[in-house]
């Protein structure tokens, strides 16, 4: 991630919409761009919400995930664990190396 867009993700004074704009003027994307991403954006928008995540700037995260196509951010990790919690007994029937397949499978998405 270009250190330009990391100064704004952690200043105070940069709301989410800078923080995106700042994406957008660094990696010279206009609003199509997002709407419709290639890979490699698509890579850069991931690389920032998990940044965001990290740095509990959740603000960010709902803001790309308001302009951005579903998925293009990754899962929501509450989701992944709404489900674990939702079929007990179905997860008591997997294997542990199963679940583990599964959680590497979701924290690399």
């Amino acid at each position: 991630m270009p250190s330009d867009i990391l100064e704004s993700l952690h200043s105070e004074s940069c709301d989410a919409q800078g923080v995106v704009l700042q994406l957008q003027e660094n990696l010279q994307l206009n609003q199509s761009s997002l709407e419709k991403p290639e890979s490699e954006t698509k890579g850069w928008i991931r690389c920032l919400a998990r940044e965001a995540k990290s740095s509990n700037k959740l603000d960010v995260v709902k803001h790309l995930r308001e302009i951005v196509p579903a998925g293009t951010t990754g899962k929501c990790e509450k989701d992944a664990l709404a489900l674990i919690y939702a079929m007990p007994q179905k997860i008591r029937s997997i294997r542990p190396q199963e679940i583990k397949a599964f959680l590497l499978l979701r924290v690399s998405l």
